[in-house]
């Protein structure tokens, strides 16, 4: 498998929606699609629509190493 690499701004995307409450891959991913219908400006739906592909990717322990 390649390896899945973020941008600081991806990054900060994904701090935006994982959940202290739920800090798993699968729960992030979650919100993600979840809040994705309520971002108003196309371009940042489709960035954060990237990284929601990029982390439906990578495993948990992957996941866990971005913070």
């Amino acid at each position: 498998m390649n390896e899945i690499n973020f941008t600081v701004y991806e990054e900060d995307l994904i701090r935006i929606y994982h959940l202290d409450n739920n800090p798993t891959l699968a729960g992030t991913i979650a919100n993600i699609q979840k809040n994705l219908p309520y971002i108003e400006d196309q371009d940042v739906r489709d960035d954060v629509e990237v990284v929601r592909r990029k982390l439906e990717q990578i495993s948990q322990t992957d996941f866990e190493k971005l913070f």
